[in-house]
């Protein structure tokens, strides 16, 4: 099934999906993404069966706000000074949770870090305050492949093996978030993306 973004049962139907362990393919500031909830074992392993992706590869979530961010993870000065600064937008970064956590351990099978962002789109911003919780988020491809943002062939590639697809606005330059991760109190660039943090 294919919705536009402007539709008004989008946000509720893609929300009550993804509380139900579906997978929603949705538009974000970057690129289409493959969501779904983050806590769920069984969801997270639908997206990496999804995309063949080998489980050396972590998948990111999507907070709301940043106070979920500071109430989720340990946060050293300039962690805190960088989300203050750049998020929410195009920015993911690789953060320690509190261990009171509740998210899939699936999301990182390598260490227990966890790579966060906030997306600035409209819908994405909806859809996490109605599903109220982290959506954990991929890009729209088969591991490996180009990312697909296309919306008749992200159903060619996809519909039957998603519950849902949300047609809407990108990223004007269609290009994935840039990864950071702090470390020695240096900013270490993972992926450059469409974000840059020295310009």
């Amino acid at each position: 099934m294919i919705l536009n973004e402007d539709n008004s049962d989008s946000v509720n139907l893609a929300a009550k999906l993804l509380k139900s362990n579906g997978l929603v393919i949705l538009p974000t500031d970057t690129i289409y993404g493959i969501a779904a909830d983050a806590n769920s074992d069984s969801a997270i392993q639908k997206i990496y069966n999804l995309k063949k992706r080998s489980k050396k590869k972590p998948i990111a979530i999507f907070l709301k706000n940043i106070i979920e961010i500071e109430k989720n993870f340990i946060l050293n000065d300039l962690e805190r000074e960088i989300i203050q600064k750049y998020i929410p937008g195009a920015i993911t970064i690789i953060l320690r949770p509190k261990k009171n956590n509740k998210f899939s351990k699936l999301l990182n099978q390598n260490n227990d870090s966890v790579a966060v962002r906030i997306p600035n789109h409209k819908f994405c911003l909806k859809l996490l305050n109605e599903f109220s919780g982290p959506i954990a988020i991929s890009s729209s491809n088969v591991s490996g492949q180009k990312e697909i943002n296309n919306i008749n062939l992200l159903e060619k590639q996809f519909n039957n093996d998603v519950d849902l697809i949300i047609e809407g606005e990108l990223g004007k330059k269609q290009i994935a978030s840039t990864i950071i991760k702090i470390e020695n109190n240096e900013v270490k660039i993972l992926r450059q993306g469409l974000f840059n943090i020295y310009s």
